[in-house]
């Protein structure tokens, strides 16, 4: 019987695997997969007959049944068959989800995927009017007979009327309909030109013209337009003009815009220009520039056993300034000619400037199922019809704006109208429950796949064969499903094969053809790696989900971007790189239908480079259209690079640093965002939130903080001193950093002995605002009192115990808030115990909660009566303080105002902290701005990662804000003087030349006298000598006299004298030549070259060529006077212009050095004074 179960299980289990595959081609016809769901079915039904249902099982008590402790029952357990060992099959939950059974009833029934198609495109059901139609259609190309069909309008004509400017018709496409979003998009101002000239013959066109006028940005020109080496619309026919005019040399510039790649080859000399330092040329400078590359010189220092390549900073400064001068030079060239710049603002208008702000419109949507007592807000509808008619979207509503709502609402709507037809909602693992709750409560009858504590094998298994309105699934549980192996290598085969139509192609010329040679070399690496591992049980693929709705998206915005420049990086992350790869594979699979959304109230925290991740997710095809598809290319167009010299105070140490610190062209950037994103700040919404109130409390530090915060100064010296590079279990600015934080909030956390002044501080607060809102009642509830939210990311419960969580409970149950209503959200392990604690909190029985913002900020809905918000500690990002406030500022919050309170100990690194947030969240809010601004919003200052310097943080050590004022002083004065130094490099080098070129003038001057003289002596009848002269040399090269350098062999002609000798001389003669030298008496006038194997001939033909030559010379001895003279002259003038730059140069930055030196000089005798005339140590 085992062996007979096992096998026919084992058929079941082939079956259902070939037809999970076949459903996953979604270009497959249902008439292909009959048969084979035939004989699934039929296996199945045979099992059933002979053993039973597959999920058949008995309730038994657990542990004989012993009560449990908490509920007094026995626990109870569903006890299943061994089922002849299949259970060990890794396909086993795959079976079991063949199956829909019910343990109360024992009644089973085959699963969806054995009735009818599960996987791939779902024809609407029903669409309630024509606009639905249009969705239900796709695009961008309308089959407007179909729309008629679906909204049961008469014909065709009828649903364009219907649709109005819905959908226009595209003369490129012999007036095929499309979509009003695909049609006003792209290169509209091409497309006008070509409506333009179609409405000429027929006037339907017209209607097109005035749309795409409309759709069209205002044309920008030079004094709009920022500019950088390496834009991907300026052309590398620009580059070579540049450097023809303005560095004097000639090049050859290949640009491959696929990999961001510029290449300068030399074909001529290199220019003597001013855009060089002494190791680096003006092409090196250039080709980093257009690169996006830090000019980094290095040396090369022997060390016992290796060489090393070490940064030589001084000169590395030279280039960077010299770079950034070259930028500077060629941004004023690039508009200097009117042609070009007609040229360039157009091709930047054609590939940047081309998007308008739209906005969907929700509004004709129909929202069938949805139930009676739950409204959509307006802009949960817009972006719901942006979800289901785009292929992806990025929907960045603040924080309390209805996320979830709108998540469900898209993944219902998009299966009912056949945009999609297995929708997979992945949240963070603690908000399954939650979300799972709201879309039973939005859709009562409908049919979710909750993976709350199920395992993730049985998720994947019921999501393949199931048939359900969304899944609802783990941010971890939708990582840990891998992509088909064969799907993944389909996808790497097609970047193959469109690196090789760019080599074919001749894309970049020679070193672009090597650039994506070996570009295909690391891909095909990855396909065979990939073909090596061996496929998993169950895959993303198999589920047949075909549209991705990810909430807190900004977990998956750690992508690895590749850059050429220093100081860009978010890090980088396997889950991000996993959804980026899986959005990918579905966007070449379903074209136009939608297959990405991406949810998130923080889009941004701490750089632009964000919004290119962004556009990376969710637009990859408008990056590509400009360009600007690589992060390079992407910078060149809106990011501005600094690089910063930090000195350390002492002046002992520079670094160089990297970063972005501009954005440009802003305007072109919200615009291009916005046409797939769905960016609204609260202000936008008009959100029925709660009022607030701010305020800040500030502690004065123990006698044990100011201790220990003045030794991490030491530390830093330490660390400066000794070049610590992190290694592990080291000391390093981070741990620094992380020991500062810790000692600002809780001196025990660091192991000072001492209570802190902060927590007491933060217990009287919360215990002040418990008392006096005790009595406060809200409405549906007989309970009394307000809740609090207490934030805290340090000394949180863990292994080392309840740590300031602990200390804080305590001190608040000593102030008489009952400690049974004190609770902190790490205690809930489980969705079920977050949910019961959360509901907790809505329902009166939670006065205060804490929780860090991880686990407390995000996605919590507990604002009912929720009264304060404590930050006790400052996060790194300003999004977590939007996170934190999103809990109580939102709509549902019945308290009258909300109370925000900031803790500060004073002399610590919390005022650098809360500083430092203040200053990024100001670059966020003008990140969000959709209006274009005025000419003045077009670049905006970006912020990065908080990295304290030594200066800084020996400052917050000690107090004393002067030492970071020294530090810059310091870093400023340090940097001057190395300019200055640099600077003097120009004298030292028109000394050189003025030198150089007395003697060149001295030597010039000296020969146009031999020449002259020369001239005067020549006499066209005396002797001539050079055959004698010639058979003595030869003579001469036959015997060679070896003991000594015998005299040159002299002969007369025509009253001058010939010399002939060997080249190098007797002793050392050097090559094939002989110098032919010409004198008056003894004084050498001139001289030629002959080739030895001349000379070798015969005696009368040498002698011959000899007299020819000197012939020559004679003949064109006038020229050679003129010649030298000319030569005489220009050696005049260089000498003179390098007299002229010795005697006017000055340092240009001289002032400011001064100025510098004058400010450090100030602050360090104010220092002196501070701390009694002892100098401090400046780290």
């Amino acid at each position: 019987m085992t062996g007979t179960e096992l096998a026919a299980l084992t058929a079941l289990r082939d079956a259902a695997l070939t037809l999970l595959a076949a459903e996953s081609d979604t270009a497959r016809d249902d008439a292909d997969l009959v048969g084979l769901r035939s004989t699934a079915a039929e296996r199945y039904a045979d099992y059933v007959v002979r053993f039973g249902p597959l999920n058949r099982g008995e309730l038994r008590e657990r542990d004989g049944g012993r009560p449990d402790p908490q509920t007094g029952e026995p626990a109870l357990v569903w006890r299943r068959p061994g089922l002849g060992g299949f259970r060990d099959d890794p396909h086993y939950l795959t079976v079991m989800a063949l199956e829909v059974y019910d343990p109360d009833t024992g009644a089973a029934e085959p699963a969806p995927i054995l009735r009818h198609r599960v996987h791939g495109r779902a024809a609407p059901a029903r669409v309630a009017n024509v606009y639905e139609a249009l969705i239900a259609c796709g695009g961008p190309t309308v089959d407007l007979a179909e729309v008629a069909r679906l909204a049961g309008l008469p014909d065709a004509a009828s649903a364009a009327a219907e649709l109005g400017d819905e959908v226009f018709r595209d003369p490129e496409l012999d007036g095929a309909w499309m979509l009003a979003r695909d049609y006003l998009a792209g290169d509209v101002r091409a497309r006008r030109e070509l409506a333009a000239q179609a409405a000429d013959h027929d006037e339907h066109y017209r209607r097109n013209v005035a749309a795409l006028d409309d759709a069209t940005p205002a044309d920008l020109g030079p004094l709009d337009i920022g500019v950088a080496l390496g834009a991907p619309w300026i052309a590398a026919a620009d580059v070579e003009a540049f450097v023809r005019e303005v560095l004097g040399g000639q090049v050859k510039v290949w640009h491959l815009p696929s990999a961001a790649n510029w290449r300068v080859v030399p074909t001529g000399r290199i220019p003597v220009t001013r855009y060089r330092t002494a190791r680096l040329g003006p092409y090196e400078l250039l080709a980093a520039g257009l690169n996006g590359r830090s000019p980094v010189v290095f040396d090369t220092v022997e060390v016992p056993g290796r060489r090393l390549r070490v940064r030589n900073t001084e000169d590395s400064i030279a280039a960077h300034e010299m770079l950034t001068a070259l930028q500077e030079r060629f941004r004023t060239w690039l508009w200097e000619d009117e042609e070009r710049t007609v040229r360039l603002c157009r091709e930047y208008n054609r590939t940047v400037n081309t998007h308008v702000l739209r906005r969907h419109d929700g509004s004709r949507l129909t929202f069938p199922g949805l139930a009676v007592d739950v409204e959509l807000w307006p802009w949960q509808r817009d972006v719901v019809a942006q979800v289901v008619s785009s292929p992806a979207t990025l929907c960045a509503h603040a924080v309390g704006a209805g996320k979830t709502r709108a998540m469900v609402c898209s993944a219902v709507t998009a299966r009912r109208l056949g945009a999609a037809a297995k929708p997979l909602i992945a949240v963070p693992a603690h908000l399954v429950e939650q979300t799972a709750r709201e879309a039973r409560q939005a859709y009562p009858d409908g049919r979710f796949l909750v993976a709350d504590d199920l395992p993730r094998g049985e998720v994947a298994a019921r999501c393949a064969t199931g048939e359900w309105d969304a899944v609802v699934v783990s941010h971890g549980t939708l990582s840990a499903l891998p992509v088909a192996p064969a799907a993944e290598t389909a996808w790497l085969d097609g970047r193959i094969a469109d690196l090789e139509r760019q080599v074919a192609a001749g894309k970049g010329g020679r070193h672009g053809r090597s650039v994506l040679r070996r570009q295909i070399t690391g891909l095909v690496a990855r396909r065979e790696r990939i073909e090596q591992q061996p496929r998993p049980g169950i895959t993303f693929d198999d589920l047949g989900v075909d549209l991705l709705i990810v909430d807190e998206a900004h977990y998956f915005k750690r992508l690895p971007i590749v850059s050429r420049a220093e100081g860009v990086s978010l890090g980088s992350s396997r889950r991000a790189a996993d959804l980026l790869l899986k959005a990918q594979l579905l966007r070449a699979r379903r074209g136009r239908r939608p297959s990405l959304a991406l949810f998130t109230g923080t889009p941004w925290s701490n750089t632009v480079a964000e919004t290119f991740v962004w556009q990376t997710f969710v637009q990859p095809d408008v990056l590509a259209a400009a360009g600007i598809e690589q992060f390079d290319a992407w910078a060149a167009t809106f990011v501005e690079y600094e690089t910063v010299v930090e000195v350390s105070p002492d002046s002992s140490g520079i670094r160089l640093a990297q970063r972005p610190s501009r954005i440009r062209n802003v305007p072109e950037l919200r615009r291009m965002l916005a046409w797939s994103a769905d960016v609204l700040r609260p202000e936008d919404l008009g959100l029925d939130r709660p009022p607030h109130t701010e305020r800040t409390v500030v502690c004065d530090p123990t006698p044990g903080q100011v201790e220990y915060v003045g030794s991490l100064g030491a530390r830093v010296d330490k660390i400066r001193r000794e070049q610590v590079r992190g290694e592990p279990g080291g000391d390093n600015m981070l741990a620094v950093c992380g020991d500062g934080r810790r000692a600002a909030l809780d001196p025990r956390l660091v192991g000072v002995a001492e209570d802190s002044a902060k927590v007491t501080a933060v217990a009287d607060a919360v215990a002040t605002l418990h008392h006096e809102h005790a009595e406060a009642s809200f409405a549906g509830s007989d309970v009394r009192g307000v809740l609090q939210l207490v934030f805290c990311d340090q000394g949180t419960p863990g292994t080392d115990g309840p740590q300031t969580y602990g200390r804080l409970r305590r001190a608040l149950a000593e102030r008489g808030v009952p400690a049974e209503r004190i609770r902190w959200v790490h205690e809930a392990r489980t969705s079920t115990e977050r949910a019961a604690l959360f509901a907790a909190c809505r329902e009166g029985a939670v006065s205060v909660l804490l929780g860090s913002t991880d686990k407390l900020g995000v996605g919590t809905n507990v604002q009912t009566r929720l009264r304060a918000v404590h930050h006790v500690d400052a996060p790194w990002r300003p999004s977590d303080i939007e996170q934190r406030e999103g809990r109580a500022l939102r709509p549902g919050n019945l308290c009258p105002v909300v109370e925000v309170v900031r803790y500060v100990t004073r002399g610590t690194f919390d005022a650098y902290m809360w500083q430092t947030l203040q200053r990024k969240a100001g670059f966020i809010e003008q990140l969000y701005r959709t209006d274009p601004g005025t000419p003045g919003d077009r670049t905006i200052g970006d912020v990065g990662d908080v990295v304290l310097t030594f200066a800084e943080v020996k400052a917050l050590a000690t107090g004393n804000e002067l030492l970071l004022e020294q530090a810059e002083a310091a870093a400023a004065v340090s940097r001057l003087r190395i300019l200055r130094a640099l600077d003097a490099h120009t004298l030292t080098a028109a000394r050189r030349r003025l030198a150089g070129a007395t003697q060149e003038r001295y030597r010039h001057l000296q020969r146009e006298k031999m020449l002259r003289a020369a001239a005067l002596h020549l006499d066209g009848t005396a002797a001539d000598g050079t055959s004698a002269a010639v058979a003595a040399l030869r003579a001469r090269l036959r015997s060679p006299d070896t003991d000594g350098d015998p005299a040159p062999v002299r002969a007369p002609w025509r009253g001058l004298g010939a010399e002939l000798i060997p080249a190098g001389g007797w002793r050392a003669p050097t090559g094939d030549a002989v110098e032919l030298r010409i004198t008056l008496g003894h004084r050498r006038v001139d001289e030629l070259s002959l080739s030895l194997p001349l000379v070798r001939r015969s005696a009368a033909a040498a002698a011959r060529a000899v007299t020819t030559h000197l012939d020559r010379w004679a003949d064109t001895l006038d020229e050679r006077v003129t010649e030298v003279a000319r030569a005489a002259a220009e050696a005049d003038d260089a000498a003179a212009e390098a007299q002229h730059v010795l005697d006017t140069h000055r340092f240009e930055r001289g002032d400011e050095l001064a100025a510098a030196e004058t400010r450090l000089a100030r602050i360090t005798t104010a220092l002196e004074a501070a701390v009694g005339g002892h100098r401090p140590s400046a780290a």
